[in-house]
């Protein structure tokens, strides 16, 4: 009797990761936001501001280690213990090396890459090493480099509208409708958007055509606004303005995971898959979209959440999973206007089921309520703020701001598309996100994302 009584005792750790890892498994995203919320919390997504707050941080990769390594790979206790220790004194020593030395990043990454090294020939010798704890492997190592970069990268270090965070909680810019702020100004940009929702509880009251990134849809900007009212009461205000990288992050590390399930979809399993989601999980704009303190992040996990949800009501014709689909686009456009491209996939899914249905000679009305309730929900959740802006301010339903009048710096319009897309030059080597366009005989500076000749340099600077 003892000696059963002893032996369940010995089983409740186990039994506790088993529990906790199957909840995981079953809340993936929700598990993402918890864990993307303690991270932002305990570091403000910088590593100037580690501090004795990384306790709980390190406590948290601990036990998502143990409970991941005893659920995964089902392991034995001492193995997770071991794996406990192991986790402890790497993210303290990186803890450590972030805090007080400039080579914390580094660290980061390589003994990231080495501790993965380690456990994988180990799950070899012990002959688990598959495609599932391969493709386990590249999902949550390139999860920790994304960590690794916002920890490193701050969010004005790279071009994208973000603009600058007031220095001062106190500090509350005031706008008028015959102002006209650059991105060259203080109070226009992403940044000022959020504190402007975050001071004033309220949308931007005045013609936002004059001030540079306030004409878009404020979904983001409503997220990051009530984030950094909750990052302010456990930290400063400069600490908590950067700790707004958490949502992109959140976004970046999500995307990963619907790539998983989309390949799923299109029936890719086993090696393919494993490639498949190596490509994806490791391209540089989607590590890039980790530290994008804007819009673009957001809307493409919405985009991209549609586009799975489409795919499951083309296999199940259900209405819930329309609905969803409904939401993830309605959703989009009220972040970005641009997310309204992937209602063309869409469509094309549902005119292909509609007259599927009609050559087959099934019932249409089953479809025709589904679409209604789609456009039913989808176009408000879409097209609201830009309804008010026309209403209120007479700005066009599809206006955004031209980089040619406003932003002409970036204007490349008369540059010729093989030459964007190819033209090369050793400025790109120093300067792989944004540089000069040598290679075109300008002197500006702008972006060159999508050049193939750029890729290698970037993941480099990554």
């Amino acid at each position: 009797m003892k000696n059963h009584e002893k032996k369940s005792e010995r089983m409740t750790l186990p039994r506790f990761c088993d529990n906790v890892y199957k909840l995981m498994k079953r809340h993936p995203y929700i598990t993402l936001v918890v864990l993307c919320a303690i991270f932002g919390l305990s570091t403000g997504c910088a590593s100037e501001n580690i501090n004795f707050l990384i306790i709980p941080a390190v406590l948290w990769a601990t036990i998502v280690s143990a409970v991941f390594f005893r659920g995964y790979f089902s392991l034995n206790l001492k193995a997770v213990v071991v794996t406990v220790v192991i986790t402890l004194l790497y993210l303290a020593g990186s803890a450590v090396l972030l805090r007080y030395m400039s080579i914390g990043y580094q660290f980061v990454r390589m003994g990231t890459v080495l501790f993965s090294t380690v456990l994988l020939l180990l799950l070899w010798r012990n002959k688990k090493l598959n495609v599932r704890t391969l493709l386990a492997f590249v999902i949550i190592l390139w999860l920790i480099m994304r960590v690794a970069a916002v920890l490193e990268i701050n969010t004005t270090a790279y071009q994208h509208d973000v603009g600058l965070f007031s220095d001062s909680i106190d500090k509350v810019y005031t706008y008028t409708d015959k102002q006209l702020l650059t991105m060259e100004d203080h109070g226009a940009g992403h940044a000022a958007y959020i504190e402007f929702i975050f001071h004033h509880y309220y949308f931007p009251d005045f013609d936002m055509r004059n001030v540079w990134s306030f004409y878009n849809p404020p979904f983001f900007h409503i997220i990051s606004a009530l984030w950094l009212h909750i990052a302010v009461l456990v930290m400063d205000y400069s600490a908590a303005c950067e700790s707004v990288q958490v949502i992109p992050l959140f976004c970046s590390c999500a995307l990963v995971l619907l790539f998983v399930r989309f390949f799923r979809q299109l029936g890719l399993k086993g090696k393919g898959l494993l490639i498949a989601t190596a490509i994806a999980a490791t391209s540089n704009t989607f590590i890039h979209f980790s530290i994008n303190v804007n819009n673009d992040p957001l809307a493409t996990l919405f985009m991209m959440a549609a586009l799975v949800f489409a795919v499951d009501w083309f296999s199940d014709r259900k209405f819930s999973t329309i609905m969803k689909t409904s939401i993830c686009v309605g959703l989009g456009m009220m972040t970005k206007l641009s997310a309204a491209t992937i209602a063309f996939p869409i469509a094309f899914l549902f005119v292909w089921v509609f007259f599927g249905a009609i050559s087959k000679k099934e019932k249409i009305g089953k479809y025709l309520g589904q679409f209604s309730a789609f456009l039913g929900l989808c176009v408000p959740l879409a097209f609201w703020w830009q309804v008010r802006n026309l209403i209120r301010f007479g700005i066009p339903l599809s206006y955004v701001q031209t980089v040619d009048d406003e932003l002409p710096e970036q204007f490349i319009g008369n540059i010729p598309v093989l030459q964007r897309l190819f033209g090369f030059s050793a400025d790109m080597l120093s300067r792989p996100w944004v540089h000069t366009l040598s290679s075109f005989g300008l002197e500006r500076y702008t972006e060159n994302e999508y050049n193939p000749l750029n890729i290698p340099d970037k993941d480099i600077a990554l």
